[in-house]
């Protein structure tokens, strides 16, 4: 409830206020805007989640976590384990895994073709337009980086201190989280064009 109510529900008035106002927002307010809304859509989101799962509990139920930490993911990937996990694992299990084993002939693009299949349809659960599309379209991309970067990446980072490498990861998968919500919360790509401008 705290979560929900304290938090989410406080910044609630500031995000729909600045979409609504996207032409006469100035550049400060759309950089808060773009720190904000991830943190604004995890309390929202994990808070009437937890609710949920405290509820069940009354009755003896034990329903799994949805949430498991997201913001400390060092990548992309990661971050789509620990964030929204009902849905993700349902997108694994029956999207992901069933197309990239349907097409394994094609080797390692197998796996890259499911993974764009499966978040351009995880955007496209969430609404339909191409704004949604668009955001499924880029964690699709996020994740084939990573995963065919990943040797260049470790030999790169390999020289750098542990704790740097963790946080430098964990900020950049942050910003571009929230950078791409700008086309989950914008109305229309119109919108969107306005916020990048």
């Amino acid at each position: 409830f705290f979560k929900k109510v304290a938090i989410a529900n406080q910044l609630a008035p500031f995000i729909t206020y600045t979409y609504a106002n996207l032409t006469s927002a100035d550049g400060s307010s759309l950089w808060l805007l773009l720190i904000l809304q991830p943190l604004y859509l995890y309390f929202d989101f994990s808070g009437y989640t937890d609710i949920a799962i405290g509820f069940a509990k009354t009755f003896g139920i034990e329903l799994n976590p949805n949430f498991n930490r997201p913001f400390f993911s060092e990548n992309v990937t990661n971050f789509w384990k620990r964030f929204h996990i009902s849905l993700s694992s349902w997108f694994n299990n029956y999207v992901f895994k069933q197309t990239s084993f349907k097409h394994r002939k094609w080797g390692v693009y197998a796996s890259a073709y499911a993974v764009f299949l499966t978040f351009v349809l995880f955007g496209i659960w969430h609404g339909a337009g191409w704004n949604f599309m668009i955001i499924g379209f880029l964690q699709a991309l996020a994740i084939n980086y990573e995963f065919f970067t990943k040797k260049s990446r470790l030999i790169l980072f390999s020289k750098v201190p542990n704790y740097l490498r963790i946080w430098f990861g964990r900020i950049v998968t942050y910003l571009f989280f929230g950078t791409s919500l700008v086309f989950f919360f914008s109305p229309d790509l119109n919108s969107t064009v306005i916020y990048f401008s």
